[in-house]
């Protein structure tokens, strides 16, 4: 073998491996722009906002993630008849909110819900895109 043998083997041998760090490159910085799109659209909140009824459902179910859902009930006197149902979830770590409503649920008190709504849902977060944040019991009487 030549000398000008050896140094194309070395060329391609670099060519490609410049190749080969372009493309990690690129995969780093698309799997980079993913995670943040993702954390984005997990963490961002849409609109915020509070609902008030009484909690009719609250249950922790799923087969593979175990979220906390429930139902709210916002008939009132002007609709009554109408089925007026709203559906929420809680998060895991929210343990005085999940205490509260499992309260307000077992003594049908009349509750004001705070959400944040996702900008999108997802399976391991919850069946909706509202998540509860603080629970306001009404005083009794009301």
């Amino acid at each position: 073998m030549s000398i000008q043998d050896y140094t194309e083997k070395a060329k391609e041998e670099v060519s490609s491996w410049h190749l080969l760090r372009k493309f990690i490159i690129l995969a780093s910085i698309a799997a980079f722009c993913f995670l943040i799109w993702g954390l984005f659209l997990m963490y961002y909140n849409y609109s915020s906002g509070s609902r008030a009824g009484i909690v009719r459902k609250l249950s922790h179910k799923g087969y593979v993630f175990k979220t906390w859902e429930g139902e709210l009930d916002m008939t009132n006197y002007a609709t009554m008849g109408a089925n007026n149902i709203w559906y929420f979830s809680v998060c895991e770590d929210e343990a005085e909110v999940i205490k509260q409503l499992q309260d307000a649920e077992a003594n049908h008190k009349r509750v004001s819900l705070y959400y944040k709504e996702k900008l999108r849902q997802f399976a391991w977060r919850g069946e909706t895109k509202y998540f509860i944040d603080k629970v306001i019991v009404a005083p009794a009487g009301n």
